[in-house]
C-alpha cells in the first residue's frame, strides 16, 4: 500500500501490438496503448479508442467467483448512482475474458485526481461516499450463506501468520496473536452484515475539487460489517500517498462525514478499539504475506515498521474517537 514504486509480476507475457491485437479481436476496439502498471492484485493498461479512455485490467490468482460478485456488485451501486466504472463487455457479451491465461476486464476510464493530503473537506467527502456506498448496497441481495466475516477473516490471518519463518516476522506474529485472541472475544457475536467495499482508502479513490469523482477496484467486496469498512479506511487511507497513517484529527473528520448521515450503533461505538486493531492486523497480515511469505515486495518491511506505533495505539485511538463522536452527538 504505501510507496509509489511497486517491484511486483507484470501478468503481460505479450508485446503492445499483440494486445493491441487482441483488443481488437475481443471488443472490435482500434487502441492506442498506453501505460502499463504492475500491482500486486492486477496489472493495469491504460488504452485509447474513438476518443474514448479505457483501463484494461488484467487480475491474477484472485477467485473467479470472487471477480464476479465485485463486478456484480459494482454494476449495481453505478445504476444507483454512485460514481463506478462501467465495465466494457466483450463481443460475446462477457465483462470478464481470459487473456493469457489470466482473467481479464476492460473499464470506461474514470477521471479525476488523487487526494490531496490534510484536505479536511476530502476526507469528510470520504467519509459520506463510503456511507451512501453502504447505503446503496443495502439494497443488493446475496444468494446462499456466506461464511461469517469474522471466521473468513481469522483463518485468511492464521493461513498467513503460519507460514512466516522469518525469526522478525515470527517476533511480531506473536505479538499479533495474543491481540488477537483479545479481539475475538470481544466481537465473537453475530454482527450485522452488509456488503462492504473492503479496500476503501485513498489509492482507490479520484476526486473532482473536494467532492469524490470516482470509486475504484471493488475486486474485493464482501458481506461484512459496515463498522469493518469504516475503520479499515480510518487505518489505510492515506497508505499510498504518505509514509504515516492519518492523525486523530483526520480520523474524527473522516468519521463526522459517515456518522452524520448514518449513526454508527452504539455497540459498533463500543469495540471500535477492538475494530480498529483487527482493521491493521488485516492490512498488516497483507504485508508481512506481501513482504515475509511471498518476497513480492522487500519495502514491504519498512511499511510494516511505519504502522507499529498506530498499532501499538490502536485501542487507545478507538476509544478517543468514539468518545469524541458520542460528545459530539
Amino acid at each position: 500500500m504505501l510507496g509509489h514504486q511497486m517491484a511486483y509480476e507484470n501478468r503481460l507475457d505479450i508485446s503492445k501490438d499483440e494486445l493491441k491485437t487482441w483488443i481488437a479481436d475481443c471488443y472490435g476496439l482500434d487502441a492506442v496503448i498506453g501505460n502499463i502498471r504492475p500491482g500486486y492484485m492486477s496489472t493495469t493498461v491504460c488504452l485509447r479508442a474513438h476518443n474514448d479512455d479505457y483501463l484494461l485490467k488484467v487480475y491474477g490468482d484472485e477467485n473467479l467467483d470472487q471477480l464476479q460478485f465485485g463486478m456484480a456488485v459494482n454494476d449495481r451501486v453505478r445504476r444507483a448512482g454512485l460514481p463506478v466504472a462501467e465495465c466494457v463487455q466483450t463481443r460475446q457479451g462477457d465483462c470478464l475474458t481470459d487473456l493469457g491465461g489470466y482473467s481479464a476486464a476492460l473499464w470506461l476510464y474514470l477521471s479525476g485526481n488523487m487526494f490531496t493530503l490534510s484536505n479536511h473537506t476530502q476526507l469528510a467527502s470520504a467519509g459520506e461516499m463510503l456511507n451512501r456506498f453502504h447505503r446503496a448496497a443495502e439494497e443488493i441481495e446475496v444468494d446462499g450463506e456466506p461464511e461469517p466475516f469474522l471466521d473468513k477473516i481469522s483463518r485468511d490471518l492464521q493461513s498467513v501468520w503460519d507460514r512466516v519463518t522469518d525469526v522478525e516476522g515470527q517476533a511480531l506474529i506473536a505479538d499479533w496473536r495474543k491481540r488477537f485472541d483479545e479481539i475475538w472475544n470481544s466481537l465473537n457475536t453475530r454482527w450485522p452484515e452488509t456488503i462492504i467495499h473492503n479496500d476503501y482508502r485513498a489509492q482507490n479513490l479520484l476526486f473532482s475539487g473536494d467532492q469524490i469523482s470516482g470509486i475504484l477496484d471493488l475486486d474485493s467486496t464482501c458481506l461484512g460489517p459496515r463498522i469493518f469498512d469504516v475503520v479499515y479506511a480510518l487505518s489505510f487511507f492515506q497508505a499510498v500517498v504518505a509514509e504515516e497513517p492519518l492523525s486523530e484529527t483526520e480520523m474524527v473528520v473522516f468519521l463526522r462525514g459517515y456518522y452524520r448521515t448514518k449513526d454508527l450503533t452504539p455497540a459498533e461505538l463500543d469495540c471500535l478499539g477492538a475494530w480498529l486493531s483487527l482493521a491493521l492486523l488485516k492490512g498488516m497480515t497483507l504485508w508481512m504475506r506481501i513482504g515475509y511469505v511471498e518476497g513480492a515486495n522487500a519495502r514491504a518491511r519498512a511499511w510494516l515498521a511505519a504502522y507499529q506505533d498506530f498499532w501499538g495505539r490502536a485501542d487507545w485511538v478507538g476509544n478517543q474517537l468514539s468518545e469524541t463522536l458520542i460528545k459530539q452527538g
